[in-house]
């Protein structure tokens, strides 16, 4: 079964784990942190065809305009940002009152971005404490095992799966290292798991509902709120029956300054922890989102199962912006 739901992010962030036309980019540079299709290079996402490492899109992020407040790239200079046609506004400025709000974060299938990823690795999660209660985290550098993944929000539109889920909005592999997709939908007060679904159809096809869909996020996201949904999940799961009960608690837990490859974000930190029941078993896993106004999603970090240390140490993923 997926071992990992990134969150937001996902997504997708995005998660798990995950925007309008067009993403922040140093102008010296062609590659855009979320762009329309196609405008991300196969290469870059180290794939041949550009789909193959689509990776958590829960959580993608929000790419407005924003002249005033942009990350600071590697170089310390403000990255340049462009606007394009979405359904929602056309530019964000961060007005850095603690809160994202949903009008910050557009989720809509035909979005992509960059992420560097790495598996089993040593990360702190805990960062470093400020005087005025905020902490830093540092995920800029290089981790064994980095490599670029698209993460990408894919269309409903023609797949087999489309009519079993008519509330959902788009769907995303859900890790770097398996098949399955995630189905979301959103509203004006969150995003949902809808389901999980192989690519293809057949007989040792995935088609997994959750009852009700699993809360991944809640608007605004602001220093303190708390969510939670308790689903039933049943159906198909590589041709075989399966059923299990999945439990998502969520907190807005810190915030602070993430540093990423892509540059520096004002940050809040959602804590994930996921319970999963299949008959007498039972796993845990914890997602730690790091969340930006008018980006959404920027990094995630992703426990091993069963993980008791609250800020832990060792990774099962780790993932964030670049370019």
């Amino acid at each position: 079964m997926h071992s990992r739901t990134l969150i937001f992010v996902a997504a997708m962030v995005a998660s798990s784990a995950c925007a309008p036309g067009y993403a922040p980019s140093d102008s010296s540079d062609d590659d855009a942190a979320l762009t329309e299709d196609g405008g991300i290079d196969a290469a870059d996402a180290g794939t041949e065809d550009g789909g193959a490492d689509v990776a958590d899109a829960s959580d993608p992020f929000d790419a407005r305009t924003d002249t005033a407040d942009t990350p600071t790239d590697d170089t310390g200079t403000d990255p340049d940002t462009t606007g394009g046609e979405d359904t929602g506004s056309s530019s964000c400025s961060p007005n850095h009152d603690g809160r994202v709000e949903r009008d910050e974060v557009t989720l809509r299938p035909g979005l992509h971005a960059t992420f560097r990823v790495a598996t089993d690795v040593t990360v702190d999660t805990h960062g470093t404490e400020q005087s005025d209660g905020s902490r830093v985290w540092d995920l800029s550098g290089q981790f064994d095992g980095d490599h670029s993944v698209l993460v990408e929000l894919r269309s409903l539109d023609g797949t087999w799966y489309n009519p079993e889920f008519p509330e959902a909005d788009y769907a995303s592999r859900l890790s770097d290292t398996e098949d399955e997709l995630g189905v979301f939908g959103t509203d004006d007060q969150g995003l949902y798991l809808h389901g999980v679904v192989t690519p293809d159809d057949g007989l040792t096809r995935t088609e997994l509902a959750y009852d009700p869909p699993a809360k991944i996020l809640q608007f605004p996201v602001e220093q303190g709120a708390t969510w939670s949904s308790d689903s039933d999940v049943a159906g198909w799961y590589l041709g075989g029956y399966w059923t299990a009960d999945e439990e998502y608690q969520s907190q807005v837990d810190a915030h602070g300054t993430l540093k990423t490859p892509f540059g520096d974000f004002e940050v809040l930190r959602v804590r994930t922890d996921r319970t999963r029941t299949v008959g007498f078993s039972v796993t845990t896993q914890i997602t730690y989102s790091f969340v930006a106004e008018c980006f959404g999603t920027v990094a995630t970090i992703s426990s091993k199962e069963n993980e008791d240390e609250d800020e832990f140490s060792e990774a099962a993923e780790v993932r964030r912006l670049t370019r």
